[in-house]
């Protein structure tokens, strides 16, 4: 989606064409990193009565037995649960069948609404880092949230 809106917390903009988009894709598609260290996981989410495409969901998992996670809920689907029901498949996925240790997720402090996400799953605030990065004219600073498989087992909720 081209949606300004969905890149106001991270430095990427909006792909400036289809062509662009459909490159992105290809070389993720590899599903892994060119060092074959890491496996790039990506799902595009769709909502189950239409069928329209609502998000993406993405996770690296690390050969040290970790993981980080993304995701970005399209601007007409938002507040609905998506991203709650995809990330918490999503951990079950990598906690389950990758057999991680550890998941992170790292949200840029003012995106409220995924600082609430991450919480509400289950993960913990483990760090801080000041101006983690630098775009659209302005420093972003960065929570880091973590989650380890015990406290997964002991919040898991129902779908």
């Amino acid at each position: 989606s081209q949606d300004e809106r969905l890149y106001q917390f991270i430095p990427q903009d909006p792909p400036a064409s289809l062509q662009t988009l459909e490159d992105r894709y290809d070389f993720l598609s590899a599903r892994r990193s060119p060092d074959g260290r890491e496996a790039w996981l990506n799902w595009a989410l769709r909502e189950r009565s239409s069928g329209a495409y609502a998000g993406t969901l993405e996770a690296t998992v690390y050969d040290k037995g970790t993981a980080i996670i993304a995701y970005m809920v399209f601007v007409p689907h938002q507040r609905r649960g998506f991203a709650a029901e995809a990330c918490g498949r999503l951990l079950e996925n990598l906690f389950e069948d990758y057999r991680v240790a550890m998941i992170a997720a790292e949200i840029d402090t003012r995106n409220a609404a995924s600082i609430a996400l991450v919480e509400a799953l289950g993960f913990e605030r483990v760090g801080f880092h000041k101006d983690a990065d630098h775009f659209k004219g302005a420093s972003s600073d960065e929570y880091r949230y973590e989650i380890t498989e015990r406290i997964w087992a002991g919040k898991r909720p129902g779908y």
